[in-house]
């Protein structure tokens, strides 16, 4: 990669990647070997998460145009190097989360992405982007399943006092409660927009 120029980001906005069965063939093994790499690197470095679940789904039979969408991962992540994590010890501090989704975004099997990323002292301490296991009829529908999927993230601010972070200072219980009442506007949304009694399931 030495000879590649960096980019200033990890894929192409609005690349929809597919399967490519008539493309040429490249080195699965090579492929595979890149694609780990990159996965273990999203321990540590969220923001090419959402490009490396995308070429994860096609490491069975690569194509040159996933490897292209591979290397160009690579290429920014070269050009990035300086970047990272930094958390600072503050009292007070507050527990962020965000979540969307890429509606329809993989056009063979017709599945959204969910993806969330929860932040703590303006630091990212939680981060996901992974297909929804079901096929999604509307947008709608598609934020209630990140919604309801992601619900037990929210539990992190229970157990934020035993991590590393021992200075800050989150009310468990509070942050359970907000999230409740977060999820419940989305059933009650979601109810309103699918004609499904979401709601009943949850009380009962």
């Amino acid at each position: 990669m030495e000879g590649y120029n960096s980019v200033q980001n990890p894929i192409v906005p609005e690349t929809k990647l597919i399967k490519d069965e008539g493309g040429e063939k490249v080195d699965s093994t090579y492929f595979k070997q890149i694609v780990g790499s990159l996965m273990y690197l999203t321990t540590t470095r969220p923001d090419p998460m959402f490009a490396v679940n995308l070429i994860s789904r096609y490491m069975e039979s690569p194509t040159e145009l996933h490897f292209q969408a591979a290397k160009r991962v690579l290429r920014y992540l070269k050009g990035t190097t300086d970047l990272g994590l930094f958390y600072k010890r503050k009292v007070g501090a507050k527990l962020m989360g965000f979540s969307d989704n890429d509606y329809v975004g993989d056009l063979n099997d017709r599945k959204s992405t969910s993806g969330y990323v929860f932040l703590l002292s303006s630091a990212v301490v939680a981060w996901s982007s992974r297909k929804q296991p079901i096929v999604t009829l509307s947008t709608t529908e598609a934020e209630f399943i990140v919604a309801a999927s992601d619900f037990d993230l929210f539990s992190l601010g229970g157990n934020v006092e035993d991590a590393v972070l021992t200075e800050a200072s989150i009310d468990g219980s509070k942050s359970q409660t907000i999230a409740t009442s977060l999820l419940r506007n989305c059933w009650i949304q979601a109810s309103m927009e699918l004609g499904i009694d979401v709601l009943h399931d949850e009380t009962s």
